[in-house]
């Protein structure tokens, strides 16, 4: 028995046609009677439009990430001010004084 859980799932060729521009039924579930003629050309636009839109996400997702690690190291090194202003070396190792410590 071959195993089936490494195959991409089988398309019906009515699934197939609505995904495919150049038949009528893509068109057809998109509101219009058949495919128009200048079918290439919106086909093209909608991918440039896409296209742009993940490049736009990408940025924004960047800039979020930069953003989040500029703010965790201005608060290290916030923290690390505050530990040396209070007279004690930063050690990371160093377990917390507290009463049951002493």
């Amino acid at each position: 028995m071959a195993d089936q859980g490494n195959q991409a799932p089988q398309l019906s060729a009515e699934e197939l046609n609505l995904r495919n521009p150049n038949h009528d039924a893509f068109w057809q579930a998109r509101g219009m009677k058949k495919r128009p003629k200048d079918w290439k050309e919106r086909i093209a636009r909608e991918k440039a439009a896409k296209a742009k839109q993940l490049q736009q996400e990408q940025k924004a997702r960047a800039r979020a990430a930069r953003r989040e690690r500029e703010q965790t190291a201005a608060a290290r090194a916030q923290g690390l001010d505050l530990a040396e202003q209070a007279g004690d070396a930063y050690d990371p190792f160093r377990r917390s004084q507290t009463a049951t410590d002493e």
